[in-house]
C-alpha cells in the first residue's frame, strides 16, 4: 500500500482532521538531506503545525528555540529553571516546583 492511500486510511480509521505527518531524525554520520531550514529559530511545535499544511523544514541545533525540545532531541542539556520546575509554576502550569520530575 501507497503512503498516501495509508495515510488517507489512517486519517479516516482515526476520524484526523488533517493528515499525519513524519518526523525523521537523521545520525550526526549521516549526510544532512538538503531540506529547507526555518528562516528564524523555531519551536519544535511550530513546525510540527507548519508540517500539518505541507511544510518540510529541516530543524538544526541552531534553529531550534525551544530549549525543552532542544534537550529532548539531545542538543543540549535541559536548562535548570526548567528541571527544577520553576518556569513551570511561573508558567501557571504547575502549583508547586516539587511537582517537577526531577526528583
Amino acid at each position: 500500500m501507497k503512503s498516501k492511500s495509508l495515510s488517507e486510511k489512517l486519517e479516516k480509521i482515526l476520524g484526523l482532521e488533517s493528515p499525519p505527518i513524519a518526523v525523521k531524525i537523521i545520525k550526526s554520520e549521516d549526510p544532512m538531506p538538503e531540506i529547507a531550514t526555518p528562516e528564524k529559530k523555531s519551536r519544535y511545535c511550530q513546525l510540527l503545525m507548519l508540517a500539518r499544511r505541507g511544510y518540510t523544514y529541516k530543524l538544526t541545533p541552531e534553529t531550534i528555540a525551544c530549549p525543552a525540545s532542544k534537550a529532548a532531541l539531545g542538543f543540549d542539556v535541559l536548562p535548570e529553571k526548567i528541571s527544577s520546575g520553576k518556569m513551570l509554576c511561573a508558567l501557571g502550569l504547575w502549583e508547586y516546583p516539587q511537582s517537577s520530575w526531577k526528583k
